[in-house]
């Protein structure tokens, strides 16, 4: 019988509770959410700068335009 009771008491609160969390919500005391980064953009940013395909490609370039040019007379 004791446990029916503190099972009671605690959706009580519960109830409680959510009603004054709805109630603050509505006067707008909450601030905004922030806007989540979209699952699209970070699943490419993640291939991007993880693959190793994207470091071989970097360290290529950074070879060629380490090199001089040739010079024609």
């Amino acid at each position: 019988m004791g446990l029916a009771k503190r099972r009671d008491t605690l959706e009580a609160s519960i109830a409680t509770a959510r009603q004054s969390l709805l109630e603050t919500s509505q006067e707008g005391a909450l601030a905004p959410a922030r806007q989540a980064i979209p699952a699209w953009f970070f699943a490419a940013m993640l291939e991007l700068f993880s693959s190793q395909g994207t470091s071989i490609a970097f360290v290529s370039l950074l070879l060629l335009y380490g090199r001089k040019a040739p010079q024609g007379d």
